[in-house]
This record gives C-alpha cells, structure tokens and sequence, in this order.
C-alpha cells in the first residue's frame, strides 16, 4: 500500500511497508544518516504534519516534533522537514 507524503514541500510516492529512510532513498532524496538503528541522530528532521511508529524505540534524544527517519514508518500521509 503506498499514499503521497510532503517532504520539503515536494510530494513523494511512500510504501508503508519500508522506513522513511528507505523511501527517501527510492526517490533519490540522498537522505543524512550514519545507523539504521536509532541511535545516532543523524537522520533526525521535523515533523510538520502526521505521525509515525517506530520499528524500535530511538535511543537518541528527539525534540518535540523532531523523528528519526531510520527507524520510523509512516501508515498515513505525513509532511516532513528535511533541512
């Protein structure tokens, strides 16, 4: 099942079944991160709009309405914030 989410004002074609990390990757965004595990930050951007879940609870410290795209899936169109 796929649904459009907003990533830096651009619209994308998003698989729920993958993380948002790899759906940035599939459409050649060249997403930020080190891990794939949460825990290093580096892929951390703002959530506009929407919700995720988490495949595991991040380890790293998140501000309010800052998500880890490594280790988060979204089931419902989101708006994110890259940079």
């Amino acid at each position: 099942m796929s649904f459009t989410c907003t990533v830096d004002a651009h619209n994308y074609v998003f698989d729920k079944h993958k993380s948002l990390l790899e759906n940035l990757e599939v459409h050649a965004l060249n997403p930020e991160y080190q891990c794939r595990d949460g825990y290093c930050g580096a892929c951390r951007c703002l959530l506009l709009k929407g919700q995720v879940s988490y495949t595991q609870p991040p380890l790293v410290y998140l501000h309010k309405n800052e998500i880890l795209t490594c280790c988060s899936r979204a089931t419902h169109p989101i708006e994110i914030q890259t940079k």
